[in-house]
């Protein structure tokens, strides 16, 4: 099921913000933030199967290395909307920023990979064998190590049990993997295709987990599926003075999440992303189309009640940096049917 969300978060700008008249409603351009590093697709697919277009809306997609970058360009109103997970979101807030949350966009992407010689790939041996052991991550303290000691802590790996090494990017991760510089790595979709295709083995897979679901403590089983760990972000003010453009964005992006879950579609989505910018040269043809295949599940709209409280839970208890109390962050309208989403796909103008 495709599910739609409108987060506004009633918080008290304190930071002051761009002009009031940034991209207002009378033009048609929507600024998209994405990642240059190629680990999320799902605006250039949209954009190539003309549902932007159909919905009246221009969107430049604007490539932005890294997510701190992305929230400076979104807070200057050089982007309308920017790519930020709550790990990106929460210092916003705590400087008084006044957020929307456009859409969600794509589910938990770090995976563990290990070395060779780490043989062991059931739960919770596959990372109770890294105890004593290096693990390559983008940044000291980052989004996705914090992920990653999530899945850690429910094997029974305290996050003193292992050393992270900070490694600049996931390529970073992947090469030092390689080269035998850190025992296993935590990192997006992208580096896991390739090393899984180098015969690396995958120790924990968020989003297509190896074992029964029910082999996992609850804590992982949160952070694992359709739970929404990046998503869509503006400023409140550009949301309000754009509410046409808000619904042309969430209407477009759901409708390409439901063609690319459509099975008929899969020849064609994988020829598409053949062709794109976030084709992995790495891999060969029928590997690519196995990894965009895998990816599919990634890529969902829906931002739930449970994917809210796992990230209070993460915030406060796991970071001690507590988001604002749910009922301040999560607007009462969210669509929480299949007939509210309905409802929003079929209002015009789009079709």
């Amino acid at each position: 099921m495709v599910a739609i969300v409108a987060v506004a978060l009633s918080v008290v700008t304190a930071c002051g913000s761009p002009s009031a008249g940034s991209g207002a409603d009378g033009g048609t351009t929507v600024r998209l933030q994405n990642y240059a590093g190629g680990s999320t697709y799902l605006a250039y697919l949209t954009k190539q199967l003309g549902f932007f277009a159909n919905e009246g809306l221009d969107v430049e997609i604007v490539d932005v290395s890294t997510g701190p970058q992305a929230a400076n360009a979104l807070l200057s109103g050089s982007l309308d909307a920017a790519l930020l997970n709550p790990f990106l979101v929460e210092p916003l807030l705590s400087q008084g920023q006044k957020l929307e949350l456009i859409s969600g966009q794509k589910g938990p992407y770090p995976s563990i990979v290990g070395s060779k010689e780490l043989t062991q790939t059931g739960w919770p041996r596959s990372l109770e064998q890294l105890k004593g052991k290096s693990v390559g991550v983008l940044a000291l303290g980052g989004a996705d190590q914090t992920m990653c000691e999530i899945a850690l802590r429910g094997a029974g790996v305290d996050k003193d049990d292992v050393t992270f090494v900070a490694t600049g990017s996931g390529q970073g991760t992947g090469a030092a993997l390689s080269t035998g510089n850190v025992d296993a790595g935590c990192v997006s979709d992208v580096p896991t295709a390739s090393l899984s295709a180098e015969g690396f083995p995958v120790l924990f897979d968020f989003v297509n987990p190896k074992d029964p679901l029910d082999a996992y403590p609850e804590e992982v089983r949160a952070v694992t599926g359709d739970f929404s760990y990046l998503q869509y972000w503006s400023r409140s003010e550009w949301a309000q003075q754009n509410p046409q453009k808000v619904n042309g964005l969430r209407r477009a992006f759901a409708k390409a999440v439901a063609w690319m879950r459509d099975p008929a579609n899969g020849d064609e989505l994988v020829s598409i992303m053949a062709a794109s910018p976030y084709h992995v040269n790495t891999l060969a043809d029928g590997a690519f189309a196995d990894f965009v295949r895998r990816s599919v599940p990634l890529y969902h709209v829906e931002f739930s009640e449970d994917s809210a409280r796992t990230w209070m839970h993460i915030m406060g208890d796991i970071r001690n940096a507590p988001m604002p109390p749910q009922s301040e962050w999560v607007d009462e309208s969210i669509p929480a049917t299949q007939a509210e989403v309905d409802e929003l796909l079929t209002a015009a103008p789009g079709r």
